[in-house]
């Protein structure tokens, strides 16, 4: 047969419609195969279990916020909150409220523990955690964000209907994967995303902060401990998703993770419950038969099928697969459907908003919060010094930090130069209060930003008292690194 294409532009262009053609069948049979892949079916008891491990960690975690005193210390004793940009609507309730939520907080997670009322106590813990985040931003970290979405995440599926009090009703011990998967789709971005921030010069040329850190947490500086917290955390981060994911690397791959999460817990001293929650999470990407104990259990508890007195054996080559009984329908309700999907595009692109910001990124704190930016830093302050000079006069004064804010607010202001306006305009605001003129309120915040030598943070001549600021806009009092 002739080509009818005979002119070139025109067999260019038939070539390339062809191309693209085949890479939307490609497109429409890898999403067909997903759609397929999480529609199809798997043991619930994997989520029960885990919602079981996630509960108690949650009680706990309630446990702790009630014996360090945040609530009286953290919330209550500094003369003011942090608040996020935007967020500043958000208000302080008394002290009863905030004891009554805590208590709420920890209801819920022996709700989501036992299996009963789950979702909606899933949803309390996730909504009270989010209040106390959102009112101070100084004790902002990545694994109290993770818990919050774990939160919102367990209230989608059908975890309380196994291993649990309420029981499945007969139903079966099969759920749709999508369930699981929400879960697993989730710890896959922390991971990649937190290898993502670790591509940056100071880790990759300079072993920083993990130098640093090391050297701070243990005492003393081991090189080849260096390079292996360094270059192996960030293999690990990255390929996390895909050792976890797939199946041949999953059985011997997890060993490193879990020897990863045990000596992040050994090295840090704040990073609290997070690596034995996320150890916990390791339990959903397994199936049921894959753990031992219930591989075994499943073979003693399902014998052959006997076959009755005279009946008659017939040679058949097809299957009889009997069809797993499900807890729910195989998809999602639309509006369920559409929800996570935005929350997942969400998930994939607010990371990369500080990318777009006119401010130094993790120098700045500007943009790296809820973006998995995990352990990219280390601030170690020379000196942290805040003035009041009256202008009628030019008397200066030093202020005592401690008196108004707690270690970790006072923390903050060496990473935040948000904060340290917010602070210097409430001191301010306390001096006018009292009957005085405003003063200029200035501050000497020298650090060492990731093992460099000690510069200052802020341009200790700027009023802070008399400055604003924008995420958008170039702070130009912030020296630059």
């Amino acid at each position: 047969m002739v080509n009818s294409c005979k002119n070139p532009k025109i067999t260019k262009t038939c070539y390339l419609c062809a191309k693209i053609k085949e890479i939307q069948r490609s497109m429409t049979n890898l999403i067909s195969k997903l759609g397929n892949w999480l529609t199809s079916t798997t043991d619930g008891r994997i989520l029960g279990l885990f919602r079981i491990a996630f509960g108690l960690f949650m009680t706990y975690y309630c446990l702790y916020y009630h014996q360090v005193r945040f609530i009286k210390e953290g919330l209550l004793a500094p003369i003011t909150l942090f608040k996020y940009d935007g967020f500043g609507w958000v208000g302080l309730f008394p002290e009863p409220v905030l004891q009554g939520i805590l208590l709420c907080m920890g209801i819920a997670g022996l709700l989501i523990t036992i299996g009963y009322w789950m979702k909606p106590a899933a949803i309390c813990y996730g909504v009270a955690l989010s209040y106390f985040t959102l009112l101070e931003k100084a004790y902002y970290n990545n694994h109290i964000y993770l818990f919050i979405l774990f939160c919102f995440l367990l209230a989608c599926t059908h975890a309380d209907r196994f291993l649990s009090l309420r029981g499945n009703g007969g139903i079966g011990p099969k759920i749709p994967r999508w369930q699981p998967f929400l879960l697993q789709f989730q710890i896959a971005i922390v991971y990649f995303y937190g290898g993502l921030a670790k591509l940056a010069p100071d880790w990759l040329l300079h072993q920083q902060p993990a130098r640093t850190m090391i050297t701070k947490y243990m005492g003393y500086d081991s090189e080849w401990m260096v390079y292996v917290i360094n270059y192996g955390g960030l293999v690990l981060d990255l390929t996390a998703p895909f050792i976890l994911l797939y199946k041949p690397f999953r059985k011997w791959g997890i060993i490193p993770l879990i020897v990863f999460h045990i000596a992040n817990s050994r090295i840090f001293n704040d990073i609290g419950i997070f690596p034995y929650v996320m150890l916990a999470s390791f339990i959903l990407f397994f199936e049921a038969e894959e753990l031992p104990w219930w591989r075994k259990q499943h073979t003693e508890n399902s014998p052959a099928p006997k076959q009755s007195k005279g009946q008659r054996t017939t040679k058949d080559h097809t299957k009889n697969v009997e069809t797993p009984a499900v807890v729910a329908s195989p998809s999602p309700s639309p509006a369920l459907k559409w929800g996570l999907i935005t929350y997942f595009i969400f998930q994939l692109l607010f990371p990369f908003r500080g990318f777009f910001l006119p401010n130094a990124l993790d120098y700045t704190t500007i943009g790296n919060r809820f973006s998995w930016r995990m352990k990219i830093d280390t601030r170690d302050p020379e000196e942290v010094s805040w003035f009041a000079r009256r202008a009628e006069t030019g008397e200066e004064r030093q202020i005592k930090v401690e008196t108004y804010l707690n270690p970790m607010q006072i923390q903050l202001l060496m990473m935040d130069p948000r904060a340290a306006v917010d602070f210097a305009h409430k001191l301010r605001d306390i001096a006018v209060k009292g009957g005085a003129p405003a003063p200029a309120i200035k501050a000497k915040i020298k650090i060492r930003y990731n093992g460099r030598p000690p510069q200052y943070f802020i341009d200790p001549e700027t009023d802070l008292a008399a400055t604003s600021y924008s995420a958008f806009n170039k702070l130009d009092w912030v020296l630059p690194l």
